[in-house]
């Protein structure tokens, strides 16, 4: 599930210093989604106010539900693993898990091929 890196850079203006990465959006081609959650893990400072921002933290996640087949569940919990391994083994620790919920009366269901390779890959099913 890991994102691909387009680059990594570090802008200087005068004092001014930032660094940040370029990554590729996975949620391109997706449906309408209701909503969206940047997930780390934690609860400290992790809650905003949803009429100001489209990305939610875990704080607004918190009494959420997603329901999935068994095949499903079983897959993204593996290469959860595989991803955390990865990460922790080149000591990155600073991460988040992004979760789009598009509810199933806003979708279009005719678009599982494009969804499948949002997914990397993971086998359509009807919902």
């Amino acid at each position: 599930l890991l994102t691909r890196y387009v680059g990594a850079y570090r802008m200087k203006c005068g004092s001014f210093e930032t660094g940040f990465v370029v990554m590729n959006n996975v949620f391109i081609g997706a449906p309408n989604l209701d909503v969206m959650y940047d997930l780390k893990g934690t609860t400290e400072d992790r809650w905003v106010d949803p009429t100001k921002h489209s990305c939610l933290k875990d704080n607004n996640f918190r009494g959420t539900t997603l329901f999935t087949s068994d095949d499903i569940a079983r897959t993204i919990h593996a290469q959860l693993r595989k991803d955390t391994t990865f990460l922790q083994g080149r000591g990155i620790m600073d991460y988040s898990l992004m979760v789009a919920i598009a509810r199933k009366e806003h979708v279009e269901w005719t678009q599982t091929a494009t969804w499948s390779k949002l997914m990397g890959g993971l086998p359509s099913t009807e919902c």
